[in-house]
C-alpha cells in the first residue's frame, strides 16, 4: 500500500485549519527557502518550481550559464557541487603539488609527469583517473592522488585501482604551513 499526498488548499488569510496554524508565507517549508527568496526577489518557492518543471532559466544560475545552457541543463547546473572544476583543470593544491614535481623533475629524481595523464577502468562504466602520472628516474611509473581533504568514498576508490592494477600509487595530502608545509604521503 502506498501513502499518497495532495497539496493541502486552503483560502488566503486562513488562521486555522482544524488544530493546525497556517504560516504566512504559503508553500515556505524552512528558513533557507525564505532567505533565497529574499536575495532574489522571487515568491517563495518559484524557483524551486522552475527546477521542478523546467520550464525556464533558473534566476540563481550564474549569468554564464543561464545565458547557454538549455532549461534542463540549467536546472542540471543548479544542483551540482559549486566546486568542481572542468576535467584538465587544476585546483590551487594540485598547482602547488605539480610545481612540487617540477622541481623533483629539475633535480632529477624523476623523468616525466602528467596531470590526469592516465584513465583506469574499474568496472562497466566505472573509470579513475588519478590526478598525477609520475615516471620515476627508475622507469617505474606512479599514480599521485593529491587532496586537501580525504573523503571515505576517495579512499575506496584508490585502494580498489591499486588492488586490479600493478602499479603504485600513492596519496599526496598537503600539510599545513604553520605546521612546516611539505606533503604527506601514502602509499597503498
Amino acid at each position: 500500500m502506498t501513502k499518497r499526498t495532495t497539496a493541502l488548499r486552503y483560502p488566503e488569510g486562513t488562521d486555522k485549519v482544524g488544530t493546525a496554524t497556517v504560516r504566512e508565507e504559503h508553500g515556505i517549508c524552512g528558513y533557507a527557502q525564505r532567505k533565497l527568496a529574499e536575495i532574489h526577489g522571487t515568491k517563495p518557492n518559484s524557483e524551486f518550481d522552475d527546477i521542478a518543471s523546467c520550464a525556464e532559466p533558473v534566476k540563481s544560475l550564474a549569468p554564464a550559464a543561464r545565458k547557454t545552457a538549455p532549461p534542463r541543463e540549467a536546472a542540471k547546473k543548479a544542483m551540482q557541487a559549486l566546486g568542481r572544476l572542468k576535467a584538465g583543470a587544476m585546483n590551487a593544491t594540485e598547482r602547488r603539488y605539480a610545481a612540487h614535481l617540477e622541481q623533483r623533475k629539475h633535480a632529477g629524481d624523476i623523468v616525466w609527469f602528467r596531470f590526469e595523464g592516465i584513465k583506469f577502468r574499474l568496472a562497466d562504466n566505472t573509470f579513475y583517473t588519478p590526478d598525477f602520472a609520475v615516471m620515476l628516474a627508475s622507469g617505474e611509473l606512479e599514480c599521485h592522488e593529491v587532496k586537501g581533504h580525504w573523503q571515505d568514498d576517495a579512499r575506496v576508490k584508490v585502494k580498489v585501482v591499486a588492488d586490479q592494477y600493478p602499479l603504485r600509487f600513492i596519496a599526496v595530502t598537503a600539510n599545513a604551513k604553520k605546521s612546516g608545509g611539505g606533503w604527506a604521503v601514502e602509499e597503498f
